[in-house]
């Protein structure tokens, strides 16, 4: 289902596919917010930071806060 393809990502054991998609998706998040001006940065930053599982974490809190 895409919620467990959305929770194996954001874990940091999706499918490569599936990992650059959400990475390229955070890169133009960064971009328009204007926290980066490089959308290869921005991708580079976003693999980086899915690899170490931390991104599941963040969406938990902020389902958290969401559902308060």
């Amino acid at each position: 289902s895409n919620e467990e393809i959305l929770e194996s990502v954001l874990k940091g054991h999706g499918s490569e596919p599936h990992t650059n998609v959400v990475a390229f998706n955070t890169a133009l998040v960064l971009w328009a917010s204007g926290l980066e001006k490089n959308l290869n940065n921005g991708f580079n930053f976003a693999k980086e930071t899915i690899k170490n599982g931390s991104p599941w974490e963040k969406f938990l809190d902020l389902k958290s806060f969401l559902d308060d």
